[in-house]
């Protein structure tokens, strides 16, 4: 009998020891506080968003070009190069492929803020195919958005680059030929595949880049520290939100009222003229020095080229533009400013379209870009033109 009361207890100490258990537990996990799980930034499968005129290309030659354009977005996401060189059938155009993305991306990890996005995508726009016995040429506009992380949702968007590539079967699996694409990475080095090898150019391109970054990146500590004073005066205000919202409004529709140049060399320094004038700068067809348009028969240079553009902003005294043409701090520019860049000389005109953080955003036509971060390009030649007021 006694040894059944021992057992019975033994079972009711058991039993009242695991309710205390569960009850500690349970306290203990009311208390707890759930740390957040940790989950790293999802890679998208494709960064293509839609193909216009899909059906004008064979779908297994329109997968070789959307396999290598997800590719090079991938290195421009995640700031990791990938291999482009396995789509090309020559091994030159393949380098010329992988250093011209590779400039892009270590040029863009010498900064000290995040350059990898957060979104990017592309769509293309076929406006071209052309079957010749197996042989596909094909041309096509792209359209890119790029939300880099540094700039905290804003887009920069590019719109109408020109590519044109050549894809034929090569050991029974089809391959690019050729490759054509209009844009200054790309060009850098296909321009001047003849001249040198492209592990040279790569170095020769990277150095100046690197030169370029840190002479800026002085720059712009100057700049924080030391406000710009203007050594030129004039009697007519620029009206920068003026011209910041035209720039807005026509980074990629033409203004109906301009001829369009963008057949002819590229509308850049037009566009640029224009954000100009609706800033309330007086045009200049007197003198030595002029700067107008009256329509497509009645312009002079400097209204459409940018190097005669830049030769006027220097020279000009008097009546029409005033400005700092060579101010020599590009982190001095506002909204409404001209930036010209280039390789070995400016041939291209932007316009300043926001500052945000000290970023300087750019827009321009030909290529129409809307809020691009002048970080981002790859041209190691960049100037500001400063621009003050004019006089009447």
């Amino acid at each position: 009998m006694k040894l059944r009361q021992n057992v019975v207890m033994i079972l009711l100490l058991t039993v009242l020891l695991s309710i205390i258990t569960v009850g500690l537990a349970t306290t203990n996990n009311s208390n707890k506080v759930d740390e957040p799980e940790i989950v790293e930034d999802a890679i998208p499968e494709t960064f293509m968003k839609s193909v216009n005129n899909a059906d004008k290309v064979p779908a297994d030659v329109l997968k070789v070009i959307t396999d290598y354009m997800d590719d090079y977005f991938l290195s421009l996401y995640t700031l990791e190069l990938q291999d482009t060189t396995k789509y090309f059938i020559n091994e030159v155009d393949g380098q010329i492929s992988d250093c011209a993305i590779k400039l892009i991306v270590e040029s863009r990890k010498m900064y000290d803020f995040d350059f990898t996005m957060s979104d990017a995508s592309y769509v293309l726009n076929i406006t071209d195919c052309v079957n010749l016995d197996g042989k596909y040429i094909i041309s096509f506009l792209e359209d890119d958005s790029f939300s880099f992380k540094f700039l905290n949702g804003i887009k920069s968007e590019t719109y109408d680059v020109e590519n044109t590539i050549t894809i034929e079967k090569s050991n029974d699996e089809y391959k690019i030929a050729d490759y054509d694409k209009v844009q200054g990475y790309y060009m850098m080095f296909e321009e001047n595949k003849n001249t040198a090898p492209m592990s040279d150019l790569y170095d020769f391109y990277f150095d100046r880049l690197k030169k370029t970054f840190d002479d800026e990146n002085y720059k712009k500590s100057i700049a924080l520290n030391t406000p710009y004073v203007a050594e030129k005066t004039c009697n007519v205000k620029y009206d920068r939100d003026a011209a910041s919202k035209y720039a807005d409004t026509y980074y990629h529709v033409r203004n109906e009222n301009y001829y369009d140049f963008d057949d002819e060399g590229g509308n850049c320094q037009n566009f640029a003229s224009q954000t100009l004038l609706a800033g309330g700068m007086i045009m200049d067809p007197d003198g030595n020095c002029q700067w107008y348009y009256n329509n497509h028969l009645d312009y002079v240079p400097s209204w459409v080229h940018v190097s005669s553009f830049a030769e006027y902003a220097k020279d000009n005294e008097g009546k029409g533009l005033v400005c700092d043409s060579y101010c020599s701090n590009i982190y001095y520019a506002e909204p409404g400013d001209l930036i010209q860049v280039g390789i070995g000389t400016v041939s291209h005109t932007t316009i300043v379209s926001k500052i945000v953080d000290g970023h300087i955003l750019l827009n321009s036509n030909s290529i129409d870009m809307k809020d691009f971060p002048l970080e981002a390009y790859t041209y190691p030649v960049r100037r500001l033109i400063k621009i003050l007021g004019s006089n009447s």
